[in-house]
């Protein structure tokens, strides 16, 4: 029930289309795994380097759960963490997730002291910048947001980019300079915890974890493409991201504009959404009705 949950909140169109694209991916890499190389996925933490989920709820766990899945069939050679919120995650979940080979870390959730009830629990994704001390001997994390479908293999972002304290993607429907926090590639250490936790402690009404991010990074963060938070509105608008240069620009279209609706037009512009598709590593939903879930 709750992946027919998870696939209903999205456009089924686009996840078809999602899932066609990645399974011939997956097939033309030769990256399927089979079921008993999550062991070797899950130990190989001698390099310090780990992804990071956050759970605050058995439907956010579900989607987790097919991000897992996502890196493992993706051919990850890193290991997965989950902090989860002990008292709105069942034990289905916590048992998911062992079978998985993920460790989980059970943390207690600082509320938002207002906002919108989607987002409530959104903080708990900070403690990221603790993991350092949660397991010892990491040095880089990835954290993701579970409302996201990985669409390539990541492990490049751990030694391709030069360590930092934080790399984000930019929040291009927002601005050139803003950071979004769906996707945020840390170096955890004693200095940024305290830094994150003072912040989280003095957080003002109607301000959310992205909000608290640009405050402390907005001038230091080391600034990624738009393909590593792609959302997933472009292909329900039919539009274009900024970051995005299509090979043909037979339409005309100019990236973040609405395109024309006659046959000929809509007939290049589904080349290009598919070529959009390939671009993307990470596709964010934004789908209208997140918040009423």
């Amino acid at each position: 029930m709750r992946w027919r949950l998870l696939i209903g909140s999205v456009s089924a169109s686009f996840i078809a289309g999602l899932w066609t694209a990645s399974k011939y991916q997956e097939r033309k890499n030769g990256l399927i795994r089979a079921a008993d190389s999550r062991a070797t996925f899950a130990n190989r933490e001698e390099h310090g380097f780990a992804f990071v989920f956050y759970a605050t709820n058995d439907l956010y766990a579900c989607s987790v759960l097919v991000n897992i899945r996502k890196l493992q069939q993706l051919g990850s050679a890193y290991p997965v963490h989950v902090l989860v919120s002990s008292s709105r995650v069942g034990e289905d979940s916590l048992s998911a997730f062992a079978s998985e080979n993920v460790t989980v870390h059970l943390q207690d959730v600082l509320p938002l002291r207002d906002g919108i009830f989607y987002y409530e629990d959104c903080l708990v994704k900070l403690h990221a910048f603790k993991m350092h001390i949660l397991s010892p001997g990491l040095r880089r994390v990835l954290i993701l947001d579970a409302d996201q479908l990985i669409m390539q293999n990541l492990d490049h972002l751990f030694h391709g980019i030069p360590v930092t304290d934080l790399a984000a993607p930019r929040a291009y429907w927002i601005s050139k300079d803003y950071i979004s926090s769906t996707l945020m590639l840390i170096a955890p250490s004693d200095r940024l915890w305290s830094s994150i936790r003072d912040a989280m402690d003095s957080i003002g009404p109607d301000t959310y974890d992205m909000d608290l991010i640009n405050s402390v990074f907005g001038e230091t963060v080391t600034m990624l493409s738009g393909e590593y938070a792609t959302l997933n509105s472009h292909w329900d608008d039919w539009n274009l991201p900024s970051w995005y240069h299509p090979i043909s620009a037979r339409l005309g279209a100019v990236a973040g504009a609405p395109t024309n609706t006659s046959p000929a037009d809509r007939r290049g512009m589904e080349g290009e959404l598919s070529g959009l598709r390939g671009a993307a590593a990470v596709v964010y939903f934004s789908a209208v009705g997140k918040r009423e879930l």
